[in-house]
C-alpha cells in the first residue's frame, strides 16, 4: 500500500465571492410523535424484497450513462498526478489493533449494503444495512446478537404506504451525553407524496426497548421531488438530517434537485414530544446548488452548538473545491445563521473509477459512485474528512482522500493538509473515519474502507494515522470470500457509505462496519455481506512509541435465526406499478407487502414466510388491472 501525502500549502480562500455568489432559505416545521415501539415485542417481520435483476438499457436518461460517461474520461494524463511520491511519509504509523470482529448483517435480497453502525458505551451494538437491523451485545467480549429486524418491521406501526417493504438508506448514531441511540431510515422513493423521513429516538440505552418514532415529510416544499441519501449527526442539544431532494421519475445522479438540512431539537425526540424543527433549503453557491451535504460530528465528544458540513464537486474527473458551511448556533437562537465559504485544496480530487472484480468468466466491476465526502470529524480546530478519490500516477485506482482542515473556526486562516490512501493493487471504496485520540492535541484516527482487486476478492480493510507518524500500512479487517454478482450488469452496487464511530468512554476504540463478497448463511453464492470490528490505536502521543497489543478475542458469532424467504423470480413486460399481497384460501386479503414500481425485466420478489402461521396462503402480484402471478405458499 502506498501513502501519497501532498505538501501542506495555504488554501485560497475568497470572502467576497462567498458573499455575492452564496444564499439560502429556511422554514420551521413541528412533527407529531407517530408511534412507540418496544422493539423486543415484534413478533411478525414480513421483511418484503424487491430487485431488478437486469439493469435499463444505457439511454440518455440512464444513471449508468451518465455515470460511465464520466469515468471514461478517468484515465492517466500524461504528466500529471495528484500525489507527490517526494513527500512520502518518514515514519509508518502503527496498524490498528483488531480488537474483536464478526460477521454483521447477513444477505437479505438488498443491494446496495449501506452500512452504518453505532456502540454505546456499555457496548450494546447496533448494525443497519439496506434491509436490516442488528442489535450486539458486546460486553464481557463476546458478541451476542440481541435482535434483529427489518427496516419493514422497525417502521410497521407507521403505516406508510407507498411500498410496504419500501424502506431504504438507514443511518444510526449513539448520543453519549444522552445515553441513547438515533435510528433514521428512507420511505417511498420515486413517490413525492409518500416520501417521509423515519426517525426513531431510543427511550433507554437498551436498543432493544422502546423508540418513539417520527415521520419527517421528504417533499417539504411540495415539490415532484422524494428524498434520497441521508447524512446524519447529533449535537450536544440538535440532531441533523442531510438529505438530497430527486426528481421523481428521475435518477439519482441526473435528478438532483437541491439538498436540505434539517436542524431538530434532539430532546424533544427522547421525551415523545413534537420535533421543533428548522428546514435550510435553496442552499446554493454561484447560483447552483450544493450536493451531498456531510454534517461533521464531534471527535472525542459530540460537537456544538454550531455544525460544519462539507461537500464538494462530487462529479468532477479532478477538481480542488472544498465546500465548508456552518449552521452558527441552535434553531432557537435568533442570531443563527447558515454561512456557506469555501476551500480550495492544494491536491486535486476527483470522481474514481469502478473497481476491478476478480470472478474468472467476465468482467465485473464494484460501483465507486463518485467523489462525495462520506464522513468526518471535529477536534478542537481541526476537521478531518475522507471520500472516494481517483488517484492518478501512471495508472488510475480508486483510493481514499483524506483532508484536514486546521483554524476551521477562523475560515480566511483555514488550511487543508490533503492525504490520498492508495495502492498498486487494489482499489479502495466508501471510507469512513473516527477520532483516537486521548487528550487535548493528540491527533489521531483510524481510517476504514473497502477493497477489491481484479486478483483479490471485494473486503474490509483500515488504516491508523497520527500527526507525527502519519499513516499505517493496511490491516485487513475481512478478507473477501468471493466475487460479487447480484444484478444483471457488469456493475455490482459497492457502498454507499460504511459506518464508523469511536467508543466514548475508551479513549482509541473504534467500531466499524463494512462490505465482503461472500455466500450468505442461507447458502446465496456471490452476494454482499457485512462485517464489524472493533479497532484500538497502538499509538501513545506521551511515547511516540506503539503501545503493547492487549489480547484480541475470538469473536463469537451468533448468526440470525434465519428468515425463510420465499422467492418468485418473473419477468415483467413494462415498468410499472405493482402491488405484492399475501391472500388467504378463500380470498381475503392478509397483507399488502409492497407497492412498489417495478423494472422492466426480469425481478425477484421474496418475504419471510415465518410471518405467516402454519397453512396455505397465495401470493399474488398485481398492477390493479392483470394479474401478474398468484404463488401458492404453503407454510407447515
Amino acid at each position: 500500500m502506498k501513502i501519497l501525502l501532498a505538501i501542506a500549502v495555504l488554501s485560497m480562500f475568497f470572502q467576497f465571492h462567498t458573499e455575492a455568489q452564496s444564499s439560502a432559505q429556511t422554514k420551521d416545521f413541528t412533527f407529531e410523535k407517530k408511534a412507540e415501539i418496544k422493539i423486543s415485542s415484534i413478533k411478525k417481520d414480513w421483511a418484503p424484497k424487491l430487485i431488478s435483476l437486469e439493469a435499463p438499457f444505457p439511454g440518455t436518461q440512464s444513471f449508468k450513462h451518465f455515470l460511465e460517461l464520466i469515468k471514461k474520461d478517468i484515465k492517466p494524463i500524461k504528466g500529471y498526478s495528484n500525489t507527490t511520491p517526494s513527500a512520502a511519509k518518514t515514519a509508518a504509523a502503527p496498524l490498528p489493533q483488531v480488537m474483536s470482529s464478526f460477521m454483521g448483517n447477513d444477505y437479505d435480497f438488498s443491494v446496495p449494503c449501506d452500512n452504518d453502525v453505532a456502540v454505546s458505551n456499555n457496548r450494546k451494538v447496533i448494525s443497519v444495512v439496506n434491509s436490516t437491523i442488528y442489535m450486539f451485545d458486546a460486553e464481557n467480549d463476546v458478541d451476542t446478537l440481541m435482535f434483529d429486524l427489518s427496516l419493514d418491521a422497525f417502521a410497521d406501526t407507521l403505516n406508510l404506504t407507498g411500498g410496504a417493504n419500501n424502506k431504504y438508506d438507514p443511518k444510526v448514531a449513539y448520543d453519549p451525553n444522552e445515553d441513547k441511540f438515533i435510528l433514521v431510515c428512507l420511505n417511498s422513493s420515486q413517490d413525492s407524496n409518500k416520501t417521509k423521513i423515519i426517525v426513531g429516538f431510543s427511550q433507554t440505552n437498551d436498543p432493544t426497548g422502546d423508540w418513539n418514532l417520527y415521520t419527517v415529510d421528504g417533499n417539504p416544499l411540495s415539490t415532484y421531488t422524494w428524498s434520497d441519501y441521508p447524512m446524519i449527526a447529533i449535537t450536544d442539544d440538535e440532531f441533523f438530517i442531510t438529505i438530497n431532494s430527486i426528481g421523481v421519475n428521475e435518477p439519482w445522479e441526473t435528478g438532483f434537485k437541491q439538498t436540505f438540512i434539517w436542524q431538530i431539537d434532539k430532546y424533544s425526540g427522547y421525551n415523545g414530544n413534537a420535533l421543533d424543527s428548522r428546514l435550510y433549503f435553496d442552499i446554493k453557491f454561484g447560483n447552483k446548488p450544493i450536493r451531498n451535504l456531510c454534517p461533521i460530528p464531534g471527535g472525542s465528544d459530540l460537537a456544538g452548538p454550531n455544525l460544519y458540513l462539507l461537500s464538494n464537486r462530487n462529479f468532477a474527473v479532478t477538481n480542488d473545491t472544498i465546500f465548508v458551511l456552518e449552521v452558527t448556533g441552535l434553531k432557537d437562537d435568533p442570531t443563527t445563521q447558515l454561512n456557506i465559504d469555501f476551500l480550495l485544496s492544494p491536491t486535486d480530487y476527483g470522481a474514481p473509477p469502478n473497481g476491478w472484480q476478480i470472478d474468472g468468466n467476465f468482467d465485473l466491476f464494484l460501483s465507486t459512485n463518485d467523489a462525495r465526502i462520506l464522513g468526518g470529524y471535529l477536534e478542537g480546530d481541526q476537521l478531518h474528512f475522507v471520500g472516494n478519490t481517483a488517484v492518478y500516477t501512471d495508472t488510475v485506482r480508486a483510493g481514499v482522500f483524506h483532508g484536514r482542515i486546521n483554524n476551521i473556526s477562523n475560515i480566511s486562516e483555514a488550511v487543508i493538509i490533503p492525504g490520498i490512501i492508495t495502492d498498486d493493487i487494489l482499489d479502495f471504496g466508501y471510507p469512513n473515519i473516527s477520532y483516537t485520540g486521548s487528550a487535548s492535541g493528540d491527533n489521531q484516527a483510524i481510517i476504514s474502507y473497502n477493497h477489491v482487486a481484479d486478483s483479490i476478492w471485494a473486503g474490509f480493510s483500515a488504516t491508523s494515522w497520527n500527526q507525527h507518524q502519519g499513516y499505517s500500512d493496511r490491516v485487513e479487517l475481512k478478507a473477501g470470500e468471493s466475487f460479487v454478482s447480484i444484478l444483471g450488469s457488469q456493475f455490482q452496487r459497492w457502498g454507499d457509505y460504511s459506518g464508523s464511530q469511536p467508543l466514548y468512554n475508551e479513549p482509541g476504540v473504534v467500531w466499524v462496519s463494512g462490505f465482503y463478497g461472500g455466500t450468505s448463511l442461507a447458502n446465496d453464492p456471490f452476494v454482499n455481506l457485512t462485517w464489524v470490528a472493533e479497532l484500538k490505536s497502538d499509538y501513545d502521543p506521551q511515547t511516540g512509541i506503539e503501545l503493547p497489543a492487549t489480547e484480541t478475542s475470538e469473536a463469537t458469532v451468533y448468526p440470525n435465526p434465519g428468515r425463510e424467504r420465499f422467492i418468485v423470480e418473473f419477468v415483467n413486460d413494462e415498468k410499472r406499478w405493482m402491488t405484492f399481497s399475501i391472500y388467504t384460501v378463500d380470498g381475503k386479503m392478509l397483507r399488502l407487502l409492497m407497492e412498489e414500481i417495478v423494472k422492466e425485466g426480469e425481478n425477484i420478489f421474496s418475504f419471510n414466510v415465518n410471518a405467516l402461521d402454519p397453512g396455505t396462503y397465495f401470493l399474488q402480484a398485481s398492477d390493479g388491472n392483470t394479474l401478474v402471478f398468484s404463488e401458492k405458499v404453503v407454510v407447515q
